[in-house]
């Protein structure tokens, strides 16, 4: 199965006569010229934008996929909200039409070797985007040796969509690595 088109924005810029470049890394999924995407900006609306052309290390590309840094360019008509993205657009991603909400909770499936390590409840960070958030992790359920489903409660609500990979960490320590099954709205 593949995954749904997801990509973190580092970086928005206008390039003259040609419209708003959009750097970004693509966390999960795969991009081409001429798909439509929604622009999630927190606090703010979507926005709905088309990839018009793209750019890996400065080269022209058709298509780009998981891990890898593009430059998106949207076009020339696009209304940026720049008091939204400002010089750091933390939090901002491009994704396929309607995949990304803003949510505050979420069931995952993780997987670690210290599963006996969790109990009740645990407050601990969650990495999402290079960022690490404060979350509290409960209703843990095993399904084998290391894999277990939880429920996950942001301290914020973000913008986070199903299949996000994420780590979870007790101080400097990454505990579990997941992926989010189901966004709670």
């Amino acid at each position: 199965m593949e995954q749904s088109f997801l990509c973190e924005v580092i970086k928005v810029f206008y390039i003259p006569q040609q419209g708003v470049a959009i750097k970004a890394k693509i966390v999960q999924g795969k991009i081409e010229v001429g798909k439509e995407l929604d622009l999630t900006v927190p606090g703010d609306t979507d926005y709905q934008v088309v990839c018009r052309g793209l750019t890996k290390d400065k080269v022209f590309v058709n298509s780009a996929q998981a891990r890898e840094t593009i430059d998106v360019l949207v076009g020339i008509n696009w209304v940026l909200p720049l008091n939204k993205l400002g010089v750091r657009p933390q939090g901002c991603f491009l994704s396929e039409p309607h995949t990304v909400k803003v949510s505050k909770s979420f069931e995952a499936k993780c997987q670690t070797s210290v599963i006996e390590y969790f109990g009740e409840k645990k407050r601990l960070q969650i990495k999402l985007f290079n960022c690490r958030w404060l979350c509290e992790v409960s209703h843990f359920k095993k399904i084998d040796d290391q894999n277990f489903v939880c429920k996950i409660e942001l301290i914020y609500a973000m913008n986070i969509a199903n299949e996000q990979p994420f780590e979870l960490y007790e101080e400097d320590q990454l505990i579990c690595t997941g992926k989010i099954t189901k966004v709670i709205y």
